[in-house]
């Protein structure tokens, strides 16, 4: 749980890192990844005598990655809410305006009216559903790579 939690306190300085232009992102993105991986390993290097197995080295890896994941999402979920207070409508708006007329026409022609993405992409329910869906994502990635991390360093540790 330690390594989880202050896994988590990075991810938070990781999404704020997202918030600058040009590299944030990527740096996020990335570090993320990297974190994750990192976690599962010093948890496994927290744990020291107690974990025993590689498998239980996965495990530990896989809770820490999550705590870390979880942390991380509701911060990205808190800061898409203030994004869609600050911005709302106008960058959604400006987002799909970028997309050319004949594919709006070809959804119209199909029975589906524009009107609807603008509902669905503004706002703090969009913020919401979206960030959701993202955290519940990189969950299940954070559990993998947290686990991967683990194993390997208990792996390495054990040779």
């Amino acid at each position: 749980m330690k390594a989880g939690l202050i896994g988590g306190v990075i991810a938070v300085v990781l999404a704020l890192i997202g918030l600058i232009s040009c590299l944030g992102g990527l740096i996020a993105c990335f570090g993320t990844l990297v974190l994750w991986i990192g976690v599962g390993a010093w948890a496994v290097s927290l744990g020291g005598e107690e974990i025993q197995t590689a498998g239980e080295g996965a495990g530990a890896g896989a809770v820490a990655g999550a705590v870390t994941a979880v942390i991380g999402g509701v911060v990205n979920i808190v800061m898409g809410l203030v994004r869609a207070a600050i911005f709302g409508a106008t960058a959604a708006a400006s987002a799909l305006s970028q997309i050319p007329p004949e594919a709006w026409q070809a959804l119209r022609d199909l029975g589906i009216e524009p009107s609807l993405f603008f509902g669905w992409t503004t706002g703090p329910l969009a913020a919401v559903i979206g960030g959701t869906f993202g955290c519940l994502v990189g969950i299940a990635i954070a559990i993998v790579l947290g686990g991967l991390g683990g194993l390997l360093w208990k792996t390495m540790k054990a040779s």
